[in-house]
């Protein structure tokens, strides 16, 4: 009987000096809060690169146009020149995930504006006389405007965050410079 009492005065006494002691409670706190500080970290990382990408796809419209909008004319060289601009803009992210459309969209005597021509690289060109709507104002009658979309579908280095594909997308529009319209010509 002595003895039960003395192992519970022994275990009570332990159990004690357990609860008492301060030594692992600064290890326990970084054990728990470990995980949040680096979900922060990386999702701060995470939303830094969608931002600079996405900084990124509205460059590329922007220089795209603008390359476009300067010629009086444009072949299928200046147009490759253009598209591996684009490449040397999204650096360090990949240019293959980069899809860029180049239309020159004319408005007609009654305001109606269609695709007089059009190049893509990773998309779809649109069909030259197809009716593209223009934001209103952006151009008169018998006028023409140079419109440039880039999509970029981000893809996260990381993979644990952000599963999936971020579309970002951008659409420019430029007149241009020259002349009153930007024709193609092949070669």
């Amino acid at each position: 009987m002595w003895r039960s009492i003395f192992d519970q005065m022994k275990i009570r006494a332990s159990l004690r000096q357990f609860l008492h002691n301060a030594a692992g409670v600064s290890a326990v706190e970084f054990a728990l809060i470990l995980p949040v500080m680096l979900t922060l970290l990386f999702g701060s990382v995470e939303i830094a690169n969608i931002l600079i990408a996405d900084r990124k796809t509205a460059n590329i419209a922007s220089a795209a146009a603008d390359l476009v909008a300067q010629a009086i004319t444009i072949n299928d060289g200046d147009m490759a020149n253009i598209f591996f601009a684009a490449d040397a803009i999204m650096q360090p992210f990949n240019p293959a995930f980069v899809s860029i459309v180049i239309a020159s969209v004319t408005a007609d005597a009654g305001g109606v504006t269609r695709v007089a021509w059009s190049d893509a690289r990773n998309g779809t060109p649109y069909a030259p006389g197809t009716a593209y709507t223009l934001p209103l104002g952006l151009v008169g009658p018998n006028q023409s405007v140079i419109v440039a979309e880039v999509r970029y579908e981000y893809h996260s280095d990381l993979g644990e965050l952000i599963t999936g594909a971020v579309m970002l997308n951008d659409r420019f529009f430029l007149a241009p410079r020259r002349s009153i319209s930007v024709t193609r010509t092949p070669g």
